[in-house]
């Protein structure tokens, strides 16, 4: 097997482990599923790969926030923000600041305010200012 082969399959690990842990908590199992949101976290980290990183990050604040948890949700959807800001990721972003408004909204009104206007921010820059009119 060629190390480039091994990556590829290094990478596409992280998204399996992240579409069963998702597939899992469809199923109340959730105590399986958030292992398998660890070890996609720990995967991509241990093979650098910042956008697969972000997304499992964003998994695992999800798992989080859906059970109701909301404050454990919110550094991981710190942390996936972190590297969605460093590498551009602007629909990340632009979700990130959605789930991070959700979690704040009845919890901190200054980081709820915070979060609504970069969420306004991230929405425009990725829309572009010109010809907007003309949007339907």
């Amino acid at each position: 097997m060629t190390s480039q082969h091994l990556l590829t399959s290094e990478t596409y690990l992280t998204d399996a482990y992240s579409g069963y842990g998702i597939l899992l908590s469809h199923q109340d199992r959730n105590d399986e599923a958030k292992e398998l949101f660890e070890q996609a976290i720990a995967n991509a980290e241990k093979n650098d790969n910042a956008p697969k990183l972000t997304y499992a990050l964003r998994v695992m604040g999800d798992f989080w926030k859906n059970r109701g948890n909301r404050l454990e949700a919110i550094p991981h959807y710190e942390r996936a923000l972190e590297l969605a800001q460093k590498f551009s990721y602007k629909q990340d972003e632009n979700k990130l600041y959605y789930r991070l408004s959700q979690c704040y909204q009845d919890y901190d009104q200054k980081e709820f305010e915070r979060c609504l206007l970069n969420m306004y921010k991230s929405q425009k820059a990725l829309r572009g200012e010109e010809n907007e009119i003309l949007e339907d």
